[in-house]
């Protein structure tokens, strides 16, 4: 099932290929890292010259428009949108810390959480104010 991954701001493509291109910025480094498309998934591509440590925060681009992919329902967390083939669109929210795999994917007011780190975030309200997970 082919997924394709999406800016949530200028709506390019990221996955023209078998990964996903985000831009990566860490203090004054930056550079394209390559993700799995496959959720859960926590094999990396970047840099040999971009150094990271676990815990370091990363801020995540769209590599198209320079929009940050920073999510609104938690400061650790990026996001992207996302379409399965033949069962429709959700959102895609990932790590931004280094080393902590946690990832969630929201449909339909429901919330899946992948990863091992994912129960760190019991707490995040995925649907906005005033709204229950």
């Amino acid at each position: 099932m082919k997924r394709s991954y999406f800016c949530p701001h200028c709506e390019a493509m990221l996955n023209p290929g078998q990964k996903i291109v985000i831009k990566a910025v860490k203090d004054l480094a930056a550079g394209l890292f390559l993700f799995s498309p496959q959720v859960g998934n926590y094999n990396l591509i970047m840099p040999d010259s971009f150094r990271l440590s676990i815990g370091d925060r990363v801020t995540f681009y769209c590599p198209v428009c320079g929009a940050d992919l920073s999510s609104e329902a938690d400061t650790d967390l990026a996001v992207l949108d996302c379409i399965v083939e033949g069962k429709g669109a959700f959102e895609v929210h990932f790590s931004r810390v280094f080393g902590k795999h946690a990832t969630f994917v929201v449909r339909d007011g429901q919330v899946q959480r992948f990863g091992e780190h994912a129960e760190a975030y019991q707490t995040v309200n995925f649907f906005g104010e005033g709204e229950k997970e």
